[in-house]
């Protein structure tokens, strides 16, 4: 007899499943999505946090601070304590605050900055500034320390 006649055929290996998968790919697969959730909090407590009006008066200010130009000074001043007024209405109410100028504004803000700046003392570019001469300057680091005092206030 033929020895060739007595090789039976090979049979296939059962199918192998994908499922259930290994404990490895569970944890890749929990890690990723872990990793998904994390990303998309983040970035919407970002963009919440850049909708608010406390990110744009930063900006502002910091805008105000790169651009700062002798020329330009009571401009920004003017525009600074504009600003002021604006975060001192959101944070407080609008009649508590409104109507003060001049000394009594530095006072109240000095009286209401958390960070304890004297606005009344080397701060004073804030009311001094909008009413000077035309072509009148104000000092660089006057004006610098006043932009920093008001970051610190609408932080």
């Amino acid at each position: 007899m033929n020895p060739l006649a007595q090789l039976k055929d090979i049979q296939g290996l059962d199918h192998i499943s994908v499922w259930p998968l290994a404990i490895g790919w569970w944890i890749l697969g929990a890690l990723i999505l872990l990793g998904v959730v994390v990303t998309g909090a983040f970035y919407l407590a970002l963009r919440k946090y850049r909708l608010r009006w406390e990110y744009r008066m930063l900006r502002r200010l910091e805008e105000m601070e790169a651009t700062y130009s002798p020329d330009q000074a009571q401009e920004l001043a003017t525009e600074l304590e504009r600003l002021m007024r604006h975060v001192a209405i959101r944070r407080y109410s609008r009649d508590e605050c409104a109507q003060l100028h001049g000394k009594e504004w530095l006072d109240w803000m000095t009286l209401k900055d958390p960070k304890k700046y004297d606005w009344n003392g080397s701060l004073s570019v804030l009311v001094e500034a909008p009413f000077q001469p035309p072509g009148a300057s104000v000092d660089r680091e006057s004006f610098k320390k006043t932009i920093q005092a008001a970051k610190g206030w609408v932080k």
